[in-house]
């Protein structure tokens, strides 16, 4: 038997997951609001695209720190040398989680096109579509 306790301990991966979910979807629900206000008030037209451009990296980023933490949850812990090698991940924890690191970086492709998108009609003086029109 392997005495694990000279091993600096895995983190537990889950927790900061969770918390850099919710921040990522606070992230992208900020940009509802805010494009709703820029469609009211033409004076904050700037700054609103402004915090458009901002949000979705801040998701952006944020998914990068969830896909890092899933790519940490995939690897095998690194044993010593004289120790047999780590036993592999179950073949369909390793499917689920490459399945949801692919969801994660489409998700991540959208918010960065976002972002260029607000960049584009903030450069080039574009009008701001009225998509959400009550």
């Amino acid at each position: 038997m392997i005495d694990t306790s000279q091993f600096p301990p895995r983190p537990a991966i889950l927790k900061p997951a969770l918390l850099l979910l919710a921040l990522t979807l606070l992230l992208l629900l900020a940009p509802l609001y805010i494009y709703k206000i820029a469609l009211q008030f033409s004076a904050l037209r700037t700054d609103c695209l402004i915090g458009l451009i901002i949000a979705p990296l801040g998701a952006s980023l944020t998914l990068a720190g969830i896909i890092h933490l899933l790519d940490h949850a995939l690897t095998p812990p690194q044993m010593p040398p004289p120790s047999p090698p780590p036993k592999p991940r179950p073949w369909y924890l390793r499917v689920t989680l490459s399945e949801l690191k692919r969801l994660l970086l489409a998700l991540q492709l959208l918010t960065t096109s976002l972002s260029l998108a607000a960049a584009l009609i903030l450069l080039f003086h574009f009008p701001l579509p009225e998509l959400m029109t009550r």
